[in-house]
């Protein structure tokens, strides 16, 4: 995405909705928004672009974020090609780990993403486990805080996943779902649904996106997962 195009979508954001961390939105303790249009930022995978390109404009704006990282594509010093990793976009530098410390001292939060960016659905029992709680550690060890939210590789779940994060501690998830989070009795905190936004995007397919305007796409998203 052009970093011009980015800015302007945060700089609407600021405008329009009220932006905060994602797990204050997912506690419900949020300030009344004016606009009634509250939301978080996510981003998946860890590609240096964020830190290059997204993070400078996110700093100057105040906006916090979420980064999902792949951890097994993280390394000390040289980044790691997006090529080695199934299911990334090609030609991809990967962050460093330094740079995810720079991203977390500026109100970016990290979450997993696997260690390998595999299938969580076609895992057996022990490889997910071991995904989930490796991938957790390496990300806390490198950080100095917890890693408390998960995203599912390509948005595939099903129970048995949802069970395994949260049994490896994890207190919540998000998938690739259109819609918004419902904080009520019934919130589901491992199925928690995005808007995705695509870098081919105009700023006013942005802008319907954030309004709820394609929210419809998540019922046929949800009937293609319950057929599939």
């Amino acid at each position: 995405m052009p970093t011009q195009a980015f800015r302007e979508q945060m700089e609407w954001l600021l405008s329009n909705t009220m932006v905060m961390p994602l797990d204050t939105l997912i506690s419900g303790a949020w300030p009344d928004s004016p606009s009634g249009l509250l939301c978080a930022i996510t981003f998946d995978d860890g590609y240096a672009s964020v830190h290059h390109h997204a993070f400078p404009i996110m700093s100057e704006l105040g906006i916090p974020a979420t980064v999902y990282l792949v951890a097994g594509a993280i390394n000390d010093d040289k980044p790691a090609c997006s090529n080695n990793f199934s299911g990334l976009y090609p030609d991809e530098d990967m962050l460093i780990w330094e740079q995810v410390r720079e991203l977390q001292a500026g109100k970016v939060q990290m979450g997993s993403h696997l260690v390998h960016h595999k299938d969580l659905t076609s895992l057996d029992s022990a490889t997910a486990t071991e995904e989930l709680e490796l991938s957790k550690k390496m990300i806390e060890d490198r950080i100095g805080a917890e890693c408390s939210s998960f995203c599912f590789p390509w948005g595939k779940h099903n129970l048995p996943a949802v069970k395994a994060v949260r049994s490896a501690g994890y207190k919540n998830a998000v998938v690739t779902i259109q819609g918004r989070y419902q904080r009520d009795a019934g919130a589901d905190l491992f199925r928690i649904p995005r808007a995705d936004i695509r870098r081919e995007y105009s700023l006013s397919d942005f802008k319907a996106v954030v309004r709820g305007d394609w929210d419809y796409l998540g019922y046929i998203q949800r009937f293609r997962h319950l057929t599939s």
